[in-house]
């Protein structure tokens, strides 16, 4: 095949840290994640991630116009395999915190899938046990995660603010009770999908009527620019595993 995958995005500004150089936070960082945090530190480090974005490279605008960039190209030259990329940059740096900037102005889905031990932050989705499981095969893989598209797309038209849809799937007060709903809707849609033959056409038609199905015909992109992003954090994991 003559298709290829995106470059990744590499958040090149590393902001200034009161510790010492960028070396001094990424090994703060490992020391960090050697130990789990008690509940008050946990509470410091969700405040943290909370606080406002700092962003004096421009950071978000050229994030932006990078995936919006890239699933321009998906569409128009039939030169790359998928309309997806990757958010490159050392551990504790803010890919995350970037991530839910962009949550403020595109529909994202985020999903979590952080080792549950793991005292980074945020924490692992709920939703992350359905996606990681042990499927029969890879036709069951792929019923999945084309089920987990369609239900969140689906589901996400139930919010009209994009920042009130984000919390709602990333508290870890709410998001249970919300990925619930998700793989609910996740079950039906992959019983149809299942019924489909295994030939990604076939199936990759199945999802295109599913879509059109709904009101809203528009909701991944619309004027060129990219309405709806699925984000995995941590995605490392599905490289990892054999």
């Amino acid at each position: 095949s003559d298709k290829v995958d995106f470059m990744g995005f590499s958040s090149r500004y590393v902001p200034e840290h009161p510790n010492g150089s960028y070396e001094d936070v990424v090994k703060e960082f490992k020391e960090s994640q050697a130990k789990m945090f008690n509940r008050e530190e946990m509470e410091i480090v969700r405040m943290a991630f909370d606080r406002e974005f700092q962003d004096p490279s421009d950071l978000l605008k050229r994030f932006k116009d990078f995936i919006n960039e890239c699933s321009y190209n998906y569409r128009k030259t039939g030169n790359y395999y998928a309309p997806y990329t990757t958010l490159i940059q050392a551990s504790g740096v803010g890919k995350s915190k970037l991530l839910k900037k962009t949550a403020e102005d595109i529909r994202t889905i985020y999903c979590c899938f952080r080792d549950q031990n793991s005292s980074g932050y945020p924490p692992r989705s709920y939703i992350a046990d359905v996606l990681l499981s042990k499927f029969r095969d890879e036709n069951d893989a792929l019923s999945t995660y084309l089920a987990y598209f369609c239900a969140c797309a689906r589901k996400s038209q139930e919010f009209k603010d994009s920042k009130e849809w984000f919390e709602e799937h990333t508290s870890e007060d709410l998001q249970e009770v919300f990925w619930k709903d998700v793989e609910r809707r996740m079950n039906d849609i992959k019983k149809i999908l299942l019924d489909e033959p295994k030939e990604d056409e076939k199936k990759a038609k199945a999802v295109k009527e599913y879509f059109d199905k709904m009101k809203n015909e528009n909701i991944l992109t619309q004027d060129n620019t990219v309405r709806c992003l699925f984000a995995f954090d941590e995605a490392r994991i599905l490289v990892d595993q054999s």
